[in-house]
């Protein structure tokens, strides 16, 4: 997975000057989890439920990065791992035990996008990988959540 961290405005770095101009913060840092925290999280994500509808949907959506005339080369099973394990985290962090097709299209940029070599017509346009994953999402069709709602009771 990536993601990027924009530079703070100009009104987020005076603060950051001000709380930190007189000290290393890195020497009041202390963990905010450990490592039984860490393998209770890890568990709680693998235990998410991923309906068939919403693993073919991930399917579908990897597929067609392999198939955009924008991609040169579309992501690997292993991105179709990987976008199924972010979908399932997300919907751990929103308290669910099942995931959702919005939870594959919250995580879809930033698992896919790094994973794909877009074409020479695209790049030559400007076009970003992250407007081709959009771009896909836009066009795949999405699993009705009524269904799997209906297969999971």
């Amino acid at each position: 997975m990536k993601t990027s961290m924009n530079y703070p405005t100009k009104e987020e770095s005076l603060a950051i000057l001000e709380r930190f101009g007189q000290s290393d913060p890195l020497d009041t840092l202390r963990p905010v989890v450990d490592a039984t925290d860490v393998a209770e999280a890890i568990s709680s994500v693998s235990s998410v439920f991923v309906h068939t509808d919403v693993a073919q949907y991930i399917v579908n959506i990897v597929e067609a990065t392999r198939n955009s005339e924008n991609v040169e080369l579309g992501a690997s099973p292993r991105g179709a791992i990987a976008l199924q394990k972010a979908a399932k985290a997300f919907a751990a962090m929103d308290g669910r035990d099942y995931a959702t097709p919005d939870d594959v299209k919250r995580a879809a940029v930033p698992v896919l996008a790094h994973r794909i070599i877009m074409s020479s017509n695209a790049r030559i346009r400007r076009g970003s990988a992250e407007e081709a994953v959009e771009q896909i999402l836009s066009t795949v069709a999405v699993p009705t959540e009524a269904a799997i709602f209906r297969a999971r009771r």
